[in-house]
């Protein structure tokens, strides 16, 4: 199976999502250990290409079957490689995946976009401290409306991440 070929001085044409996708087209014509071996290396160039300081990733098959693998470094001043038990700063992949369920359990009748987060998360200690904490809405959270700062540009948000954690290339916090 031959991969995409990355193009020099262009931005990604394939998400590491993308890439799984690509390297699993295909699963049959493998064995276990073939399929775990074209899946590292692809992922390793990938990693280099792009210049990601460290990546993690996983699949599953439809039969069941499941793999992890990894490429660089967790702690690249420390030499650290990167495990499948490392800590990344994932950006905003996340937003994707509970964006998705919010949008499901709403088309469901199980969830109101509407209702304010304080149904849920009143009792938090935490909580009390957001602005506007009692009028957030699942919907404003999903549009981005609701008032919260991106907690990645605050000065303090490094210092309270784990040394394991790996920052985007180049990461300043914005005072």
């Amino acid at each position: 199976m031959t991969l995409p070929q990355p193009i020099p001085d262009q931005q990604p044409r394939f998400s590491g999502i993308t890439l799984a996708a690509l390297i699993l087209r295909d699963p049959p014509t493998l064995n276990d250990s073939e399929q775990e071996a074209l899946f590292d290396t692809a992922l390793e160039r990938f990693q280099k290409h792009y210049e990601l300081p460290g990546i993690t990733t996983a699949y599953v098959l439809p039969n069941g079957e499941s793999c992890s693998a990894t490429a660089g470094w967790s702690d690249v001043e420390a030499g650290q490689p990167t495990t499948i038990d490392s800590r990344l700063l994932a950006a905003s992949i996340g937003k994707t995946f509970v964006a998705a369920t919010m949008v499901s359990l709403a088309g469901a009748a199980s969830l109101d976009l509407d209702a304010p987060l304080s149904e849920w998360f009143s009792k938090k200690v935490w909580f009390e401290r957001l602005r506007n904490h009692q009028r957030i809405t699942i919907r404003q959270l999903l549009y981005h409306t609701s008032g919260l700062p991106n907690y990645v540009q605050a000065t303090d948000f490094p210092e309270a991440q784990p040394r394991q954690s790996v920052y985007a290339r180049g990461y300043e916090p914005s005072g």
